[in-house]
């Protein structure tokens, strides 16, 4: 099997700290995450690699083109996550989110 990452370095506006009203992350374009999410609004789970926990976020493309996972916040402040830390998830071979066969996993480091 082979494991998919993707990390991302949280930045001040990722952690909540500049007051937007909704705490996110973009995912960069290399990781092509249309082919992972596909290009429509979608509420995935995660799965917290440390604790097991379930994390409920919710992916879209915007209309700017940007590819978000939006939501984190809880999970952010549950992990005391600040700028500098990386997110990474993780997924195992060939993604299959429209059928719900996709096992994500997310950290903080």
């Amino acid at each position: 099997m082979t494991t998919n990452v993707i990390t991302k370095v949280l930045t001040p506006a990722n952690c909540g700290e500049t007051g937007m009203h909704d705490t996110y992350i973009t995912i960069p374009v290399k990781y092509d995450p249309e082919s992972i999410f596909g290009n429509q609004p979608i509420d995935l789970t995660f799965i917290d690699k440390k604790t097991g926990a379930t994390i409920n976020l919710r992916y879209r493309l915007e209309i700017n083109k940007e590819h978000r996972l939006s939501k984190l916040g809880p999970y952010l402040k549950s992990k005391n996550a600040k700028p500098g830390d990386t997110l990474t998830i993780e997924w195992l071979d060939q993604p299959e989110v429209s059928s719900g066969n996709l096992d994500l996993y997310i950290d903080i480091n």
